[in-house]
């Protein structure tokens, strides 16, 4: 059995989880590229939503092997927030108001 098997799990569980949300980024900045004929500034926002998906996967890729190193450290100690997790809060809110400005526009146009 592994060491701290159930904190590895979910920690994988987590990672997996910024994954699809990265992926389903991607995928929607691949659709706006598609129907790009109907949406305004559809080069711009692709651009957008495709960086947002690689920084995303990126980021969780290092909270995943940071949090891998404090679940194996043999140190106690209170993790209450990480960098990690504040930069990708801050990725997710960026990229809904991105979303946003870009249904805004295309109502008012």
């Amino acid at each position: 059995m592994i060491k701290n098997y159930p904190d590895h799990a979910a920690n994988e569980r987590t990672f997996l989880a910024w994954v699809r949300t990265s992926i389903a980024i991607v995928g929607f900045g691949l659709l706006i590229a598609r129907v790009g004929s109907v949406a305004p500034l559809p080069g711009v926002l692709t651009g957008v939503l495709l960086a947002f998906g690689m920084l995303l996967i990126l980021f969780s890729v290092i909270r995943f092997h940071h949090i891998r190193k404090w679940i194996e450290s043999p140190d106690t100690r209170s993790v209450s927030h990480s960098h990690a997790e504040t930069l990708l809060a801050i990725m997710l809110g960026m990229l809904m108001l991105s979303l946003v400005a870009f249904v805004l526009h295309g109502v008012m146009y």
